[in-house]
């Protein structure tokens, strides 16, 4: 899934559970994606009743990736 901030920025995520259940979101290191948090881990989060959501930071994996700023 795709969260657009700006028309010229988003961020890709995915969640797991149903979205009624208390949420948990996972965040990952720098310059790693949200595919790091395993799938299985996720599902086995939302089997304890969470709802789960992981996402790729900027510039990372589907989401925007602002190599025009430079670093």
């Amino acid at each position: 899934m795709r969260a657009t901030i700006r028309p010229d920025f988003h961020l890709e995520y995915e969640t797991f559970g149903s979205p009624e259940n208390p949420p948990i979101l996972l965040i990952m290191g720098l310059a790693v994606q949200m595919l790091a948090w395993r799938e299985e881990f996720c599902e086995l989060l939302a089997s304890k009743n969470f709802y789960v959501i992981r996402f790729d930071n900027r510039d990372i994996g589907l989401s925007t990736h602002l190599d025009h700023l430079g670093q």
